[in-house]
């Protein structure tokens, strides 16, 4: 009960617990087997509250000595609707108007209620083409276990952070901590100078501005200065090394002790199924693309209005992604899979940034920008748009799979 209430006080539905369904069953039957696996004393194991909210957020609360973890389907739902935008290779369109509609989530969780009203007006109204359903359909099995996967790994990664808590054996790892700084030297050596740092966004933009306005159509000027702006912004956020933002976040190394974990769990889970282990990991490689697109919207709504500092939640992300994937380096070993897992990352990530993180990152801002740019001045219909956007997350409970 106070979880509910504590939800209903801080997102975006009167009514936050999702309707009993096989779906919302399969996630207790799923927790309940990972509290077994971390070795919970069944007295002080914490509790699943599966919701539906707007903000398709999960998260571990503490309320009055009891923890539960919040698993909110709508993420589910998300995970799928971004990987079938992917393997289907949807119109970018259509990922522009799932984006303004989780704009529009995330601007009314600031309380923007005019940019809010806006973003959901335009999604509401966009112009999509053709809808890819045949492709959608042949890949519909793979989409299953590939989201599957994804929801596993969320989940589990909010189980060790409750082991964590308990001081259980079964997540601690004090060497993989002490190894956390020496990744992050790693990755920084790694990572790209300013100037190749800069032909790759250059790149992304390119790849962008193709997709808008057509293989051999004339990029937009206008849309061309907003991808140098979001160009820069982008450099900003992510220039910071990883160490340095370690340093900054000292929880970040319990979430990516976190990662580590609830990936040998994943990996445990649909192994035992039969499932290729490069494809679980590359799966995995995926959520993390996924989490980051959403991450993108949620700091465009937090700062549209003006250049604000780097987005802690997108720094945060870009280390657990870069550690996770040098860490998996030596479970390709152990599992002997001989870089096979390797080249599905290169695939998977650069099969999103064309189909989704491409688009999250510099067209939505850019049509955003452009829509509140036109509508400057102009009154707004807000009354409704609290109620409109509560209603994103009262629609299919059941768990239909459309996010």
């Amino acid at each position: 009960m106070e979880v509910h209430r504590y939800l209903s006080q801080s997102r975006l539905a009167e009514d936050p617990a999702a309707a009993p369904s096989p779906i919302s069953e399969n996630y207790q039957r799923t927790f309940a087997e990972l509290k077994k696996l971390l070795a919970f004393d069944a007295a002080d194991s914490p509790e699943l509250f599966v919701a539906y909210t707007p903000e398709a957020r999960v998260e571990t609360l503490e309320i009055g000595g009891d923890c539960s973890i919040v698993y909110d389907q709508h993420l589910g739902q998300s995970f799928n609707r971004l990987n079938d935008f992917a393997l289907a290779d949807w119109p970018q369109p259509y990922v522009i108007q799932w984006g303004l509609k989780h704009l529009a989530v995330a601007l009314a969780g600031c309380g923007d209620s005019d940019a809010a009203s806006a973003a959901l007006m335009c999604s509401q109204v966009w112009p999509v083409k053709d809808r890819p359903t045949v492709r959608s359909k042949e890949i519909f099995s793979v989409r299953m276990i590939v989201t599957a996967i994804q929801e596993h790994f969320v989940l589990a990664h909010e189980c060790v952070h409750a082991a964590i808590e308990r001081g259980l054996p079964t997540a601690d790892r004090p060497d993989f901590v002490a190894d956390i700084d020496a990744v992050a030297a790693f990755l920084d050596e790694q990572k790209p100078n300013p100037d190749e740092a800069e032909r790759q966004m250059i790149q992304g933009e390119i790849r962008a501005v193709q997709a808008m306005s057509g293989a051999q159509g004339t990029p937009d000027p206008e849309l061309e200065e907003r991808l140098r702006d979001a160009r820069a912004q982008e450099t900003r956020d992510g220039g910071r090394a990883a160490g340095e933002i370690l340093a900054d976040k000292l929880n970040l190394r319990e979430e990516l002790l976190c990662d580590q974990i609830a990936s040998e769990l994943v990996l445990a889970r649909f192994g035992a199924m039969g499932l290729d282990f490069a494809a679980i990991l590359t799966s995995i490689l995926h959520a993390f693309h996924n989490l980051t697109s959403l991450s993108v919207i949620r700091s465009l709504a937090r700062g549209w209005r003006e250049d604000g500092p780097p987005s802690p939640e997108l720094q945060a992300l870009t280390v657990r992604k870069g550690v996770w994937r040098t860490n998996m380096r030596e479970m390709e070993e152990v599992l002997g899979l001989n870089q096979k897992a390797h080249s599905k990352f290169v695939e998977i990530t650069k099969l999103h940034a064309r189909t989704v993180g491409d688009p999250i990152l510099f067209i939505l801002p850019f049509e955003f920008h452009r829509i509140m740019e036109k509508l400057d001045g102009e009154s707004f219909e807000r009354a409704g748009v609290y109620e409109a956007i509560r209603a994103l997350g009262t629609a299919s409970r059941s768990g239909s799979t459309e996010g």
